[in-house]
């Protein structure tokens, strides 16, 4: 009966009912949208940093993470990369050598930048390089070729099929001094690799005169949720020779960037709540004083003063329940556009994040914090929003208020 009474009462002013549940189901959709964008954002700089630069997992020699030392290769190489493929928690080690050089091309341009020498297969699987290949192709094996960064390419107007020249510092004291020709010009997302280039890893190894010796050795896991399960056991199988790393020690810059995430669908929640109590406490009062004296006649035939603040708030909770229908009918459709089409920030290179660019389109992500957070944001405030109107309904002198006019 209190809910067949509450529903009948908000209809009573259709206008104001509707006023009210659709601003306050416009603040629920603009608080979706704007979480699905957010979490769309950080899943992209995620993407950037994890899955197309650091890898899940990082090795070294225990020096080299402070020193930078080319000098500091890791040791016994070979058979750790055996071991690290052979276990069934790792599904690709790639191997890397870095270097720093001078870069050249046919005319009197010149750049400095990294190169990196890899396995070709490896680097791929691991980092997607060759579907970042935006002309030519991607290294296929070990014979004298390069691939270069696209900022690299266009400052020394360098096309694919031409030659680019390398020198170096050799690690026997000697200058590396090389040709290659470009096969493949590639963009990242990280501007150190843009304006750089890929080696084969045993091209690379020449030029530092290396031998078989490498940098790094870049893991990924299974499943990027579990990797701390699994530091222990690949600790014990590579040794204390070495020092293994997950990206969020090698990045925690990064991982600052994605704890905002939460705290962004915070935000927008608490911006929900303080628009949603500011209307549904007017529109419940405004109700009050102008029911006042039915609310008289109701306690004047027995109507309990619990049973009255149960009507107010079932009216509290039906006004909410219709602004989350609307937040969610309006909500999830652009959600899914803005999915799938993405938001467009009209910028024609991404922007700068801690060296690395983001990707100018933005998708957004729907999850359920995305959606759930700001409903149920919504229906508290509607609870205890309608808490204050409810309890001076209960508390009016029955007398009194059937005499108001």
């Amino acid at each position: 009966m209190i809910s067949t009474m509450a529903w009948r009462n908000l209809w009573r002013h259709r206008r104001r009912t509707l006023l009210t549940a659709g601003s306050m189901g416009i603040s629920v959709m603009v608080c979706i949208v704007m979480n699905g964008i957010s979490v769309g954002f950080m899943e992209g700089l995620r993407a950037a940093v994890v899955d197309r630069q650091l890898g899940h997992v990082q090795l070294h020699h225990v020096d080299y993470p402070a020193s930078a030392s080319p000098y500091d290769t890791v040791p016994d190489a070979s058979t750790l990369l055996a071991k690290l493929k052979a276990d069934d928690g790792v599904t690709e080690a790639a191997p890397r050598v870095l270097g720093f050089g001078l870069f050249g091309g046919d005319g009197e341009e010149a750049a400095t930048g990294m190169f990196m020498g890899v396995d070709p297969a490896a680097e791929s699987n691991l980092t997607g390089m060759a579907d970042r290949v935006t002309e030519g192709a991607w290294l296929s094996s070990s014979a004298p070729s390069a691939v270069i960064g696209y900022r690299l390419a266009r400052d020394l107007k360098l096309a694919v099929g031409d030659e680019l020249l390398v020198v170096t510092n050799a690690l026997d004291g000697s200058i590396g001094d090389r040709v290659y020709p470009v096969v493949g010009i590639y963009k990242t997302t990280n501007l150190a690799l843009d304006d750089g280039a890929m080696f084969p890893l045993p091209v690379a190894q020449e030029l530092l005169v290396l031998d078989d010796a490498i940098h790094e050795i870049v893991l990924l896991t299974e499943d990027a949720d579990t990797i701390d399960e699994k530091l222990d056991g690949l600790t014990a199988l590579v040794g204390d020779e070495v020092m293994l790393r997950p990206w969020w020690e090698i990045s925690p810059e990064t991982v600052q960037m994605l704890g905002l995430q939460g705290v962004t669908i915070l935000m927008f929640a608490v911006i929900i709540i303080g628009i949603s109590a500011f209307l549904i406490i007017n529109t419940l009062l405004m109700s009050v004083y102008e029911r006042t004296r039915e609310f008289g006649v109701l306690a004047a035939v027995g109507t309990r003063p619990r049973q009255i603040v149960g009507l107010v708030l079932a009216e509290s909770f039906l006004l909410a329940t219709l602004s989350a229908l609307i937040g969610l009918g309006l909500g999830l459709p652009l959600d899914y556009y803005l999915a799938t089409k993405g938001l467009d920030l009209g910028m024609e290179e991404g922007f700068q994040l801690s060296g690395v660019v983001l990707d100018p389109h933005v998708y957004a992500e729907v999850t359920p914090d995305t959606v759930i957070v700001p409903v149920l944001a919504l229906f508290l405030v509607g609870v205890v929003g309608g808490l204050w109107p409810a309890i001076r309904a209960s508390r009016l002198d029955p007398v009194t208020a059937i005499r108001q006019d």
